[in-house]
């Protein structure tokens, strides 16, 4: 289970520190920024954009 963001499956692990690991996306970002990804990021949800389309379906 990822220390941060508590997700259980994931591609890769980074070891954080003995019997506490980091999933991919949390252990990227603190390589690349030095510190852990936030709890709001941790559970962002992608947004999604839909279109309205003004043509009538026949």
């Amino acid at each position: 289970m990822c220390f941060n963001c508590r997700v259980t499956q994931t591609k890769h692990w980074f070891n954080l520190l003995k019997g506490h690991y980091l999933c991919k996306k949390c252990g990227e970002y603190k390589n690349k920024y030095g510190k852990f990804r936030s709890k709001e990021l941790c559970f962002k949800t992608a947004k999604v954009n839909f279109t309205r389309s003004t043509q009538k379906i026949s």
